[in-house]
C-alpha cells in the first residue's frame, strides 16, 4: 500500500512527496507523488519481486482515481479509490 496517509496540503509544495530507498520484504521501494493542476502524478520505482497482489496505490484525497498508466499504457486494475499494479 502506497500514500494512503499523504495529506492533500503536502501535494501543495511543487517538490510532492518523496519516498526514496524504503526496505520492504520484496525489496526497496522509491516514490514522487506530485500534483500538477487536477493531475495527480506518481513516479515509482522497485527493486526486487512484487508482493502478491501488486503494488496498491490508495487515494486519500477525496477525489477518485480516473485513470491510470505505467509506461505509457493504461493499467487495468483501476478503482475510484486505489491503483493496482501486478
Amino acid at each position: 500500500m502506497l500514500a494512503a496517509g499523504v495529506r492533500a496540503e503536502w501535494l501543495d509544495d511543487a517538490e510532492g512527496v518523496k519516498v526514496g530507498g524504503f526496505p520492504t520484504e520484496y525489496g526497496a521501494v522509491s516514490y514522487e507523488l506530485r500534483q500538477t493542476g487536477d493531475e495527480l502524478r506518481l513516479t515509482l520505482r522497485a527493486s526486487g519481486d512484487l508482493p502478491p497482489g501488486g503494488i496498491v496505490l490508495r487515494n486519500a484525497l477525496g477525489r477518485p482515481f480516473v485513470s491510470a498508466t505505467l509506461d505509457q499504457q493504461s493499467i487495468a486494475k483501476v478503482t475510484e479509490t486505489e491503483v493496482q499494479v501486478m
